[in-house]
Order: C-alpha cells, then sequence, then structure tokens
C-alpha cells in the first residue's frame, strides 16, 4: 500500500478477483450506453422534431458544440477537486462522493428533458396560434421557414436540460476515471483497464440497440428512464464494489482576505499540476492523438442519422 503526502492510502497488497475488476467498470458500461443512445439516436431525433428539416443541423450543432465545451472544461477542475476532497462524506473515500452526486444530478437533468415533447406538443405559436407542423409552415419573402415560439421554447429547454446533464455527468466521470489507479493493485492495471474497455464496448453497443425498441417503448420519455435505470443501478455497483479508504479531513475555508489569497493560490497551483503532464512527451502526443481521434468520431457520430435520413 501506497500513502500520498495528504495520508490518503491509495491501492491494495492483495490481488483482486476478476469479478471485481468487472464490476468497478461497470459505470463506464452505462456512461457510454448513456452517450451512444442518446448522442446517436434520442437527440438527433427531438431536435428534428422541434426545430423541423431546414434548421435541423444548426441546431444540433449548437447544442453538440456547447455541450463540448462543458465536457472539455469540467473534468480537469472536478478531479483536482477530487483529488483534494476532505468533506462531510470522506468516509466514502474521496472519487464515490462525486460519483454518485454527479450521476444523481445528471439523472435529474435527463428526467427534465421529458418536459420538452410536452412543451413543442402542446405550446402553440403565441403570436398567430401556430399549429400545423413544422415543416409546413409557410415560408417568408427570403424563402425560410419561420420557427414558431413554442419550437424555440422546447428547444432552450432541450439545451439547457442537456447542458446541465453535460456537467453533473463528468463531476461523476472525472473522479471514476481515477478509482482504478486508486484502489487497484499496479500488478492489476492491464486487467482492469480490459474490462473497463469490455465495458465500454458492451454500453456502445446496448446504446444503439436502443434505437430499435425506442418507439415500441413508447419513443423519447420511457427511453429516458431507461437511461436512468441503467445509469442508477451501474453507479450501485460500481461503488459497492469499490472500497476506498476514508480521505483525509481538510480545513474548511473562511470567507474574507485571506481566503481570497488561498483561492489564488489554489488557482496557481492547479494550473501548474494542469501544465505538468504536458511536459513529458509521452504524455503530449497521447493527448493529442486522443484528441483528433475523438475529435474525428464527434464531428461525425451526432450526424450520421440525419445522412442516413438524408443521402442513403
Amino acid at each position: 500500500v501506497s500513502t500520498q503526502s495528504t495520508g490518503y492510502m491509495i491501492g491494495y497488497n492483495i490481488i483482486l478477483p476478476h469479478w471485481r475488476l468487472a464490476f468497478i467498470s461497470v459505470f463506464w458500461l452505462s456512461y457510454q450506453f448513456l452517450w451512444s443512445s442518446f448522442l446517436l439516436i434520442l437527440l438527433p431525433s427531438e431536435v428534428k422534431k422541434l426545430i423541423g428539416e431546414k434548421h435541423k443541423g444548426k441546431a444540433l450543432g449548437f447544442i453538440v458544440s456547447f455541450g463540448g465545451i462543458i465536457a472539455t472544461l469540467a473534468p480537469p477542475i472536478i478531479g483536482a477537486m477530487s483529488d483534494n476532497y476532505g468533506g462531510k462524506f470522506r468516509k466514502f473515500g474521496k472519487r464515490r462522493p462525486f460519483v454518485v452526486f454527479g450521476v444523481l444530478a445528471a439523472c435529474v437533468g435527463l428526467m427534465s428533458m421529458s418536459v420538452v415533447p410536452w412543451i413543442g406538443k402542446t405550446h402553440g405559436n403565441s403570436f398567430s396560434n401556430q399549429t400545423a407542423p413544422i415543416d409546413e409552415i409557410p415560408a417568408t419573402n427570403n424563402g425560410t421557414s419561420p420557427i414558431p415560439p413554442r419550437a424555440i421554447g422546447a428547444f432552450a429547454t432541450l439545451a439547457v436540460t442537456y447542458f446541465f446533464t453535460v456537467l453533473f455527468i463528468n463531476i461523476a466521470q472525472a473522479p471514476f476515471s481515477a478509482i482504478i489507479p486508486d484502489v487497484i493493485n499496479p500488478s492489476q492495471f492491464g486487467a482492469a483497464s480490459s474490462y473497463m474497455g469490455v465495458n465500454q464496448m458492451i454500453g456502445n453497443a446496448l446504446g444503439g440497440c436502443l434505437g430499435f425498441i425506442v418507439d415500441s417503448v413508447g419513443g423519447f420519455l420511457p427511453s429516458i428512464m431507461i437511461i436512468v435505470a441503467v445509469l442508477v443501478l451501474a453507479t450501485i455497483i460500481t461503488c459497492l464494489s469499490v472500497k476506498e479508504h476514508p480521505a483525509p479531513l481538510k480545513e474548511s475555508t473562511t470567507c474574507g482576505i485571506q481566503s481570497g489569497f488561498k483561492c489564488l493560490e489554489g488557482l496557481k497551483s492547479f494550473w501548474e499540476q494542469f501544465r505538468e503532464p504536458f511536459r513529458s512527451t509521452n504524455f503530449f502526443w497521447a493527448f493529442w492523438t486522443r484528441f483528433f481521434l475523438t475529435l474525428g468520431i464527434y464531428t461525425v457520430q451526432e450526424f450520421v442519422q440525419y445522412y442516413m435520413a438524408d443521402v442513403v
């Protein structure tokens, strides 16, 4: 067992059974299930229903782009916070409290999306009482169809709840990513990572399969409830499989000039910690190759549904 300078004990001397290694990474299955089903199937479909054929690409691009910014900025900040966590729930460790809180809040965001179809269907155009489908609204003089306020309101609700969900699921995801090096013997890092990869593939496959049953289960809301159920169940399995040591108690900061200086020092320390890995050539290349790989996937993935409908 190794000990950090904070006194927080990490790692196990024992070799964990393979079923335990698999269960620890079950959360990753639910995380991939969420994004493969939501980004590939549910989100493009709902945006098209709300905004219409002519504006669907711009609307989806807006949501995905700003969600990507949140998903990029949140993990390093939340990860650093979990590294130094010593708050009220420290007896459960320094990772699991973030995972549980993030998942529960993300589920609230997902369930809040259930009001989006209701807003889009029941709120008519407040200016002209327009109730026709968006694609049947007559074009204006410049050849474009106006988007009725009911659609704008529903789309705004979808965007806000989506951003909320992205933020909080990343609050869970970032600390979870540190669980394997925290609690697993270094001799089992490879096996643990392989189980994480298997769970990722299973989650992606199951998320794609949701497209086959989305209509039969009742559409958007039941599909969201299935995602929430998978997230909650997987989080329970992972958190019960992880045995973290209690995190050390941290001094609470008080308001005032002194705490302000501490915050500035903390930001400076965070920036230095953020830059440190990039000084390694191996990390530099690993980061940027993964960056461009992910960029390529997400540039195409979200628009596959539109491509299949419009071109194939």
